[in-house]
């Protein structure tokens, strides 16, 4: 550029490069990083509400969720639940403790009793072996669905016994068979949770058929969460099972708090990239700018000595300032788009699923948010752009008559 400092027009044309390679790095690092923060929110967020809910209905006194305390089915109000237009679909289970034996070795484990009403879609995606077993109202059934790192951790398989010992008194002892083995990579239902009849549970614990340890509520818009729970709540409140015994609400963010904690960390990470690629591409932006303005200084003392105002002046150079800032969205549009689309279909980068609880970093796109960040960076930027603007109110007319 020093060398090149006779021909004006090309002094500024490298620094302006730069400037909308700033820009559009940073658009393409902003979207990206909310696509995989969607992404990665979305797939955790199904599958801890999949194999959990969205909201469980319980008995009150219940101190944890693997107690045996039932609800009644037939309390008054509950029937109004399926009449709520926000719930999609209602469950009944029952959680049991037991200890599994596989030759010598013995594993603690969670029995999740589920009936003919079992939403069996979202477990089906994560079947890697045998069937997902069916169960209805009229036949006793003995197969279970087990997790795949239980399976490896006591060398079953398909079609295996299964001794199970249930702690109470006395002692109950079943055989089950394996039908189904499936993995979602969330340890904390892999290791601890497996899928059986809930009429084996009913009958264990000396239950009837209309009492289960809780209702799973699962709803059709998550964003309205807390709003149903409130309901529900109100609704509950005046619930009494057979015993006089009220109903609690837990939502899915009661039960897993940490994972939520982590996704509110998640979000406080992209705010910090944002922030940062803004500054980035605001700097360069704005180093471009006074380029351009100093290199025009004759241009603009012309402007000046007919008349023209510092005003107008600076609305000339904010409209090529957001030629420049479009153009460096638009290719910055491009990279996010080819690279968020090869990512998503040809899952290219790897997790870690131990840690991670997903196999592929997953990249999900969001109209809205598309939008909303390109529109709010050019409005950012077109903004920050009026700083340097205003040299051109400082420039004197004598000063650039004197120029080359």
């Amino acid at each position: 550029m020093y060398k090149e400092r006779h021909r004006a027009e090309e002094i500024s044309k490298p620094m302006l490069k730069i400037s909308i390679a700033g820009i559009a790095l940073g658009i393409a690092v902003m979207l990206i990083a909310i696509s995989i923060s969607i992404g990665f929110k979305n797939e955790i967020q199904e599958k801890i509400t999949g194999f959990s809910s969205h909201i469980k209905l319980i008995n009150f006194e219940m101190g944890n969720p693997f107690d045996t305390k039932p609800i009644d089915l037939m309390a008054p109000n509950l029937d109004s639940l399926w009449k709520y237009p926000h719930i999609k679909h209602i469950q009944r289970y029952i959680n049991k403790p037991a200890i599994l034996r596989a030759g010598d070795n013995l594993q603690a484990i969670v029995f999740k009793g589920v009936s003919s009403d079992f939403d069996s879609m979202f477990i089906a995606k994560y079947r890697v072996a045998g069937k997902i077993p069916q169960y209805n109202d009229s036949v006793l059934s003995n197969e279970v669905l087990i997790s795949e790192k239980l399976a490896n951790k006591l060398n079953l398989n398909v079609g295996d016994r299964l001794p199970s010992f249930f702690m109470q008194k006395p002692i109950r002892y079943r055989n089950f068979v394996i039908a189904g083995i499936f993995k979602t990579h969330m340890e904390m239902y892999d290791e601890n949770f497996m899928f059986c009849d809930i009429k084996q549970l009913q009958k264990l614990n000396g239950w009837n058929t209309n009492e289960v340890t809780g209702l799973e509520l699962f709803i059709h818009d998550f964003s309205a969460l807390d709003e149903v729970a409130d309901d529900l709540r109100y609704v509950t409140a005046t619930t009494y099972g057979s015993d006089e015994k009220m109903l609690r609400v837990m939502t899915i963010k009661d039960v897993s708090q940490n994972i939520f904690q982590w996704f509110e960390l998640l979000n406080t990470n992209v705010y910090v990239i944002i922030i940062l690629m803004v500054l980035v591409s605001a700097t360069t932006m704005i180093t471009g700018l006074l380029i351009l303005i100093l290199e025009r200084i004759r241009f603009i003392g012309v402007l000046k000595t007919l008349g023209t105002s510092n005003g107008l002046i600076q609305k000339i150079f904010l409209i090529r300032s957001g030629q420049i800032i479009g153009y460096g969205l638009f290719i910055g549009n491009i990279i996010a788009a080819i690279l968020i689309a090869l990512q998503h279909y040809g899952k290219i980068i790897k997790l870690d699923p131990e840690n991670y609880y997903l196999s592929v970093v997953p990249a999900e796109v969001s109209i809205f948010w598309w939008f909303f960040i390109n529109l709010a960076i050019f409005a950012a930027m077109m903004l920050i752009m009026k700083i340097p603007l205003r040299l051109i109110t400082k420039i004197e007319i004598a000063e650039t008559i004197k120029k080359d």
